[in-house]
């Protein structure tokens, strides 16, 4: 997906930048995740204070996820 969506075809490239995406809390299922957020926000944190406080949950709401999931 990622050499389709940036036109990479450098293998190592691809290989590393889906490490990159992997170790910053993303995952395959394309879910929201606070180890995902909270990777963006600690990446993000380098240029954007702010980002240094801010806290997953502020940026997503999942709890019509979690009912699907749980079958209710």
């Amino acid at each position: 997906m990622i050499g389709k969506y940036t036109k990479e075809s450098d293998q190592d490239v691809l290989d590393r930048t889906y490490e990159f995406y992997k170790k910053a809390g993303f995952r395959r299922e394309m879910v929201t995740s606070e180890p995902g957020l909270q990777g963006m926000l600690d990446f993000l944190s380098e240029t954007i204070p702010e980002a240094k406080t801010a806290k997953p949950a502020q940026f997503f709401d999942d709890r019509f996820l979690r009912q699907v999931n749980s079958g209710k």
